[in-house]
């Protein structure tokens, strides 16, 4: 005896239409000696390519969010460079305190806005510099005291260097009276 499920005769056109295309299917998957179709009739118009318009617009806004992040990428490398040299500055006042203490004589340090060159000068020798390093252009340094002099036991006279950039950015490098240096934090001209 043969069973078979009671539909509703509304849902039966439907439902054989879709028992009919899962027979198709299985068939097609079963014959594959027939060659697959290699004609332009496949591509439909959307996946051939952009057109012209589209993509002169995605330039467009690529360019506009260019000329909107490049000031900002500017001053970043901007407040890099300022950091990197207050860090740079303060290894050369460690190494001068070092050389004091490793040679057992005081040392000065002067530095020469015009040269912009940082020297480290034995006291007790001929007065040549010991060590010097050059500030990179773009960046000023303010120093309130005429000079720095780490003592033979490395204790400093104490002070404080400013590094200012071109766009008003301050890292302050102290040095304290036990010889320390610490680079404070990048902060805006002006601002405490």
């Amino acid at each position: 005896m043969r069973c078979h499920l009671i539909r509703s005769q509304a849902e039966t056109p439907a439902v054989e239409r879709a028992e009919q295309v899962l027979m198709r299917k299985r068939t097609d998957s079963l014959d594959s000696r027939r060659p697959l179709k290699k004609s332009r009739d496949c591509i439909s118009r959307g996946s051939r390519g952009f057109s012209t318009f589209e993509v002169v617009t995605v330039v467009m806004i690529g360019m506009v969010a260019a000329t909107m992040v490049a000031p900002a990428i500017y001053d970043s490398v901007l407040r890099y460079r300022l950091v990197t040299a207050a860090n740079a500055l303060a290894s050369e006042l460690n190494a001068a305190r070092v050389l004091s203490i490793s040679s057992g004589s005081a040392h000065t340090i002067s530095f020469d806005p015009q040269s912009r060159l940082l020297q480290v000068i034995d006291s007790a020798g001929t007065g040549d510099p010991a060590r010097c390093a050059r500030i990179e252009s773009g960046i000023s340094i303010h120093m309130p005291q005429q000079s720095i002099r780490f003592s033979s036991r490395g204790i400093a006279s104490g002070g404080s260097l400013q590094l200012v950039n071109s766009n008003g950015d301050v890292v302050v490098v102290e040095i304290t009276s036990t010889g320390r240096t610490r680079v404070g934090r990048l902060r805006r001209e002006g601002t405490s």
